[in-house]
Parts: structure tokens; sequence; C-alpha cells
């Protein structure tokens, strides 16, 4: 009900019908929350004649004050005064104060026109007033009576401001719902819309996360910016790029108002392992990484390569060589190793009626593909047998080189130098420099070629290795393939290239992906190929490029220092070098 539903008039009137009514009744009210209770009972008195409580409004007793109070409080809660109302007496208390004595009624102040009245109602006027004056706490413990079944609402303090409604709950029960007041109506129903009302916003103030004083909400703000620190994996060696510093809030305080998201945590940095440039081999592989199947169990390989793409080292979409469908030879295993920097992969495999041999390696750094000259020394006149240099620098998988010290030509670097650079005369016109295809390697793992009859200085090739980053080089050749092409030869200074012959080739299959392929007489003798058949077979196996090594009883693949080809005359041959594939993971002692 709002406050429009009734005019100021009828307001007033039904105000002072009320009061009327309450001193009718004997001007029972409410007993103050303050006016201490009785502890004894006394009898109730005798009624007051009707004449004794017929006053007016303004002479009304005590304890209709207390309604009058309340009437006040609930003007103002609809925003009115009391001298907004034309005929209404301006009330200026605004509480209710406990008298500290109970008041009874003096005969002297009765009006005189009581005193006119018959003798029976003076003798009785005089009886009722004695009884009030025995015992002025009567009409007090009457009305503690009242609110003896209350008594759990006196002792708390919340309840003390609503007591003196709960006397007007009494009367109301005693009357006809068609009859209640106009002013009980008024008076009930707003407050308990406005009771409601106030308990629904402080229930949206407390559960709203927004609401609060400005320290909690920096409060709020300080934990949602606070991101969670996760450690970060540690290496033995680690080659990665700098991980970017998180941004993280130096205080909450003046960042209301702003929504800042928690920093990411971030990825755990993968470890990646090199072989410094100075060493002079590379770490010990570990042995429990070794394995083999036999060619009936071929797609195993498969696994081991699955098992190389989940852990990054080889790409998705990376090919691979080895094909499991092959037609292997009958007497050999198929021989792997597999670390998280490296796989290596022996297999022999018939290709039109000839036994080939092949070793696929993918490394995680070009640092593991290296060149082994003997007794680390170039020109020192030493041979030795390719697996006794495999052993020595800790070789997951080697093949015979150039054999450098055998001949006096070509392009020979180690180790960013260069070597050998002979500008005298090999045969007719050609010069030793440039008489054969040289492979250079550079720091990436790349071929570069440099091709036959290519004119240079000393000087040049100084700069060109600079410019390139060259690591070491191969002179024996021909170049077999480039950029998936065959490069047929008609004529070579060595390998024999039109004769049928053992033959070794080297080659690329992608960024740090190699392909050795060697063409060896077996047990069976069967014929081998000239070179550019050699060229036409290894371009099949989706090679880059390639170029040949030295071959016939040089040509030798190891798999863990171990001779794996048949290799001629049944003997390894003494060497000055190997080329070779290392783990780049170090080593547990």
């Amino acid at each position: 009900m709002s406050s429009t539903d009734y005019s100021l008039d009828e307001i007033l009137a039904q105000f002072q019908a009320e009061s009327k009514a309450i001193t009718a009744r004997g001007g029972a009210g409410a007993a103050p929350a303050s006016q201490p209770k009785q502890a004894v009972k006394t009898p109730a008195p005798a009624a007051k004649p009707a004449a004794e409580t017929a006053v007016k409004l303004d002479e009304a007793p005590e304890d209709t004050k207390v309604y009058s109070a309340i009437a006040d409080d609930f003007l103002r809660e609809l925003g009115l005064e009391a001298s907004d109302l034309a005929d209404a007496p301006a009330e200026e208390e605004s509480a209710y104060e406990a008298p500290e004595e109970a008041e009874t009624v003096d005969p002297a102040e009765e009006p005189e026109d009581l005193e006119a009245e018959a003798p029976e109602a003076e003798e009785e006027a005089d009886e009722a007033d004695e009884a009030y004056e025995d015992d002025d706490s009567d009409e007090d413990d009457e009305d503690d009576e009242e609110y003896e079944d209350d008594e759990e609402y006196e002792d708390d303090e919340e309840y003390e401001d609503d007591e003196e409604y709960e006397a007007d709950e009494e009367y109301e029960d005693d009357e006809d719902e068609d009859d209640t007041p106009v002013f009980k109506k008024f008076l009930w129903t707003p407050i308990a819309a406005l009771a409601f009302v106030l308990c629904l916003v402080f229930s949206l103030f407390c559960l709203n996360p927004a609401s609060g004083s400005a320290s909690q909400k920096a409060a709020r703000q300080a934990a949602a910016e606070t991101p969670v620190e996760t450690p970060m994996p540690t290496a033995e060696v680690v080659i990665a790029a700098a991980q970017p510093e998180t941004e993280t809030a130096e205080g909450a305080e003046g960042a209301e108002g702003s929504e800042t998201e928690p920093a990411a945590t971030p990825e755990p940095v993968k470890t990646h392992y090199t072989i410094p440039s100075d060493a002079l081999y590379a770490p010990a592989p570990n042995q429990a990484n070794f394995g083999a199947v036999s060619i009936d169990e071929a797609y195993k390989i498969m696994d081991v390569i699955q098992q190389a793409r989940d852990d990054g080292l080889l790409a998705e979409n990376e090919t691979v060589a080895f094909d499991p469908d092959a037609e292997f030879y009958y007497d050999a295993d198929i021989l792997y190793y597999y670390d998280e920097t490296i796989l290596s992969i022996c297999w022999k495999e018939v290709i039109d009626g000839c036994t080939c041999s092949f070793n696929e390696t993918r490394i995680a750094d070009a640092s593991q593909f290296r060149r082994k000259l003997a007794d680390d020394t170039f020109g020192g006149g030493n041979t030795y047998y390719a697996s006794e240099l495999s052993r020595d620098v800790n070789a997951v998988a080697a093949m015979n080189a150039d054999y450098y010290l055998f001949r006096d030509f070509g392009i020979v670097v180690n180790d960013g130098t260069l070597y050998r650079f002979n500008t005298g005369t090999y045969t007719g016109d050609y010069k030793k420099y440039n008489c054969v295809d040289t492979l250079f390697v550079n720091k990436n793992g790349d071929f570069i070629f440099k091709r036959l009859l290519e004119e240079s200085t000393w000087e040049e090739m100084e700069q060109f290795i600079e410019d390139n980053d060259i690591v070491f080089s191969i002179a024996f050749g021909p170049v077999l393939v480039d950029d998936y092409e065959v490069q047929y030869c008609d004529w070579y200074p060595v390998g024999e290239i039109d004769k049928g012959y053992s033959r070794a080739g080297i080659g690329q299959l992608g960024t740090l992906h190699y392909l050795y392929m060697s063409l060896n007489h077996s047990a069976e003798a069967e014929a081998r190929w000239n070179i550019n058949t050699f060229a036409q077979h290894f371009a099949e196996k989706g090679v880059l490029n390639a170029y040949a090594l030295d071959g016939g009883q040089t040509g030798e693949v190891l798999m863990n220092s171990e001779p794996y080809n048949h290799i001629d005359y049944g003997a390894e041959r003494l060497v000055s070098d190997i080329i070779y594939f290392g783990t780049a993971l170090p080593s547990e002692d």
C-alpha cells in the first residue's frame, strides 16, 4: 500500500479515532522496554468509569503518547512531517523515554464535571483511586502479564523496539477483519514491504563480488593478478632462446576498476643438447638404447620411428627412407639406436639383384655430424681400422670417408681450417685442388658442392669457408644427386665410374637427416653397378643431394663401432679418417 492511498485528513481522523479507542480501553498501553518488570503479581484494578477515560486527545494519558511517537516515526519513513497535517498536533518527541515511576491518576486532577456525578460513582472512583494508590505498579503488572508469553523477546535487544507493536496485535485479534482501522493497515503494510526490500538489498550487497570497500576490491584483484609460479626443468646442457619474463602486479592499490588477467603459465622449455666444436669426441651412447629386430618383425622399427616423432626429433610430416615392406637381405637383422637427440637405423636391402647396406640417421643438432682424423692431426701418417676410430669417438654410426692420406688431390677442410689446396697438376690440364668434386658440410649440417674444374685461390677458398661457415670437407666424388636430380657422369679421374664396382655414398634427406648407402660383394658374389646406376638407385630413396665416398674395400658402415656391411675381401682396411654421428646427450659417467 502506498502513501497516496489515503489523504492527510483521513490519516489524521484515523489517528484520532485510534487514540480515543486506546484511551477508552483504560489507557493500557505497552510497557516501555526500559521499564523493569515486577516479579509479584497483584490483582487487577477495578475498571474505571467511562466518564473518567473520556479525555480529549491533547489530554491523553502517557501511554497514548507511545502511539503518537510511532505515528511520527512512520510519517518520517513516508517522507512526511507532522506539520504537513493540517489539524495534527505537533509532536516534538522523537522517541519514547520511559518514566522513572509509573504514573497514577490523581483524583484532584479530575475534571470538574466528574465531581458532580452521583455519590455511587464517587465511591467507586474513590475505591479505584485507593487501589491505584496502594500499588502504583498494578497497571504495569497487568501489562506485563500480557507479555509473559513473549519473555524471550525482552532479552533480545533486536526486538525491544517491536514490543510496542505487540499490544496492537493483541487488540487487532479482538476486532473483526472488516472493522480493522485504516490507520493500522496503513501502518503495517509499508513496514513489511520496507523490511523485505531491506533484506533483499542486503542479500544482493553481500553476494555481489563487485561490492565491498575499496580495500576489499583491491585485495580480490591482487589475488587474481598474482600468477602461480611453475618451476622450470633444468638440464646439464641447454641451448634455447631465453623465455620472456612474466609480468606480475606490484600491488593492488589504485587497481580498482581495471581487470588484469593472471599471467599464463609458461610452456616448459625443451632441452636442446649440442657437442662443443672443440670436443674431440661425442658423449658415450647409452648401450641400452641399441636394439635389433629380425626382418620378419621389420614393422617394429616403425614403433621406434613413431617414438622419435612423439618426442619431436622427427617432424610429423617428415618422410623416412626405411620401408618395412622392402625386400630385405635374408642374413642380417635390422639394427637401431634411439635417444632424444639421435635416431639411427641400419638395414640390408636387395635392389635389382644386388645387396645394398643402408644407414639412416636423424640428429637433433648439426654438431652431431662429425669427421675424425687419425690421431686428430692432419697428415700425421698413421692409419687405423674404421672400427677403432669409431670407438675412439663414441660413434653411434660411422662410415669411411675419402681416405685423404692415400692421395694428394682435392680440398681438405677440418674444424673450419683449410689444410689442403694443391695447385699442382694432376692429369693434363687438371689441377689437384679442382680435379674432383668437393663436398663441404657447413655448421647447419647442410651440403655445399664445389665442382670439378672450378677455379679458385687459397685466399678465395678461405673466404668461402668463412662466408659459408664450413666445418669440414670430403674430397672424392663425384656428385651423385643435386636438388633431387641425378648427376650423370661420363668421365672422372677416380673411382672407376664406368665399371661394376663396390660403391659408397652419403646423401641428405632433409635438415639434419642423412642416408648412407653402400654396394658391396656378398656371399653370393652378385654383380655390382657403375656410378650412374648407383646414383639412380640412390635418388630413388628420396635424397635431396648425394655424394660418392671411397668405395671398394674402404667402403664400410659401422653400427656401435661394429662393421655392418659385407666388406670386400672379408676384412677391414686401415684408413686415415671416418665420418660419424654421435649422441649429444651428456654421458651418465
